[in-house]
C-alpha cells in the first residue's frame, strides 16, 4: 500500500509567515509559536488545514494586540 502524502495548504504557510511576525513583534521564540499551531486533514482531501478553533483564537489574539497598540498610540499622542 502507498503512503498517503499530504500537503500544507497556503492558509498554512502563511500563518507560519504571521508566526514570525508574531515573534519579531513580540519579542518571544519563533519555536514556541508554530509548536502551537494546530492542524487538520481536510476531509477527502490531501491538504493539512489549520484548525477553525486554531484560526479563530488567534485571530482573537492578534485583533487585541492591535487594540492595545492603538490604545498605547492614542494615550502616548495625548
Amino acid at each position: 500500500m502507498a503512503k498517503k502524502i499530504y500537503r500544507l495548504d497556503d492558509e498554512v504557510v502563511a500563518e507560519v509567515a504571521r508566526s514570525l511576525q508574531r515573534a519579531l513583534l513580540t519579542g518571544t521564540d519563533i519555536v514556541d509559536h508554530i509548536r502551537a499551531i494546530e492542524l487538520n486533514v481536510g476531509r477527502g482531501s490531501d491538504k493539512i488545514l489549520l484548525s477553525p478553533e486554531y484560526l479563530e483564537r488567534t485571530q482573537a489574539n492578534d485583533q487585541r494586540m492591535v487594540d492595545e497598540a492603538n490604545e498605547l498610540s492614542f494615550e502616548n499622542n495625548e
